[in-house]
């Protein structure tokens, strides 16, 4: 057996380099570095005091109990807690994170039925419009997506996408893959448009290269997707089993 050992010295200098250095790339720029879970073993106070004494004014935390635990008595220092971040504290611009340098974004603002094709049974859809609004809006058509995740109520038709969520009350289809007929995406080299065609054999599918992919190849910003004509009638039924083993 070999037994292996070793310990990783990360040196600070880097730290005041890389933090100075994206602070130069634009004028007006805000560089807010992310010292959650004890800046990473470094120590979050010696961290914060580090770059504090650089000029930064601006720092990121998991929690509230770690922004906490900083003690800031100075007003012009901004601390933001991710968890709650676009909830509490209002902060309504693009974050580079720690998570690979991918971008927050909010699609609130996408959130409408472009188009109804009531022939095909399909929708072009806007990617932030959340489940209820979508359902709703369908409504008046007679039909229904059907696609009902347990985060229906708080999640949206590009988050069900990029996620390929699954809908746990859904009957027949119950991924939304089964459900998606084109993605229009934007990506770093531009805007990709699936084709809207019935079915396709032609080698790999783009959906399918879309799908799932949670926001590694871009940002899904609409879709069509396949529409069901709403139920008549609806009827719900309750059991009772004795124990729990006899109703599994």
């Amino acid at each position: 057996m070999i037994n292996e050992s070793g310990i990783l010295n990360i040196n600070t200098k880097n730290l005041i380099y890389n933090y100075n250095f994206f602070k130069k790339l634009k004028k007006n720029i805000i560089v807010a570095p992310t010292i959650k879970a004890n800046a990473y073993g470094l120590g979050d106070k010696r961290i914060y005091n580090l770059l504090l004494n650089q000029g930064c004014k601006h720092f990121f935390v998991a929690t509230l109990n770690e922004g906490l635990k900083l003690n800031n008595k100075n007003k012009l220092i901004k601390i933001y807690v991710l968890n709650g971040l676009q909830n509490y504290m209002n902060w309504k611009k693009p974050i580079l994170t720690d998570s690979g340098g991918y971008q927050i974004m909010s699609l609130s603002k996408f959130n409408k039925i472009l188009e109804v094709d009531e022939i095909s049974l399909s929708a072009r859809i806007q990617a932030g419009i959340r489940g209820p609004d979508l359902e709703s809006g369908l409504k008046q058509y007679g039909l229904t997506l059907r696609h009902f995740p347990q985060s229906f109520e708080h999640s949206t038709l590009g988050g069900w996408i990029a996620t390929r969520s699954g809908g746990h009350f859904a009957t027949l289809y119950t991924h939304i893959d089964d459900l998606v007929e084109n993605i229009s995406m934007v990506s770093p080299n531009g805007k990709m448009n699936s084709l809207r065609v019935p079915g396709s054999g032609a080698g790999p599918s783009p959906d399918r290269f879309m799908i799932g992919s949670e926001g590694s190849m871009g940002i899904i910003t609409d879709a069509w997707v396949k529409l069901q004509k709403k139920p008549k009638f609806k009827a719900t039924a309750g059991y009772l089993y004795s124990d729990f083993l006899s109703a599994a």
